[in-house]
């Protein structure tokens, strides 16, 4: 074999520069923050905002995880909100795709509330999200 130049294929190349071109990656992001303390029944509170990396930028959302801690026999009414969108949370922890489409770079919170005749104040722990995206 001689000395000349070696060719390599640029299709592998091309794809990947045009797959960055075309929008963002998949992926996911994961936040946690502090769950605010609930004092009085019927009042919205919120978590701290839930701020996504800057790799999430252009994505929209595909599925949501979250878990929030709470008082073990204590009721919260409680939601995931995506700007003024929010998901009602029917447990602790869970998955749902309801928020698909959504702008996954924007700052997501929790919002909690006490039910009405709840007397009592109590302390969400802390709160947890993974957004995957695409």
């Amino acid at each position: 074999m001689g000395g000349g130049a070696v060719t390599r294929p640029v299709w592998p190349l091309a794809l990947l520069v045009w797959g960055a071109a075309a929008g963002a990656a998949p992926g996911s992001w994961v936040a946690q923050g502090d769950g605010p303390r609930l004092a009085i029944s019927g009042r919205d509170y919120f978590s701290e905002p839930l701020t996504p990396p800057v790799l999430a930028e252009g994505a929209r959302v595909a599925t949501v995880r979250w878990r929030y801690a709470a008082p073990s026999g204590r009721r919260v009414d409680a939601w995931l909100c995506a700007g003024r969108r929010c998901l009602s949370l029917s447990s602790r922890r869970g998955t749902s795709a309801t928020l698909a489409g959504t702008p996954a770079d924007a700052p997501m919170s929790f919002r909690f509330r006490l039910p009405r005749g709840e007397t009592r104040a109590l302390e969400v722990g802390p709160v947890r999200l993974m957004v995957d995206y695409r």
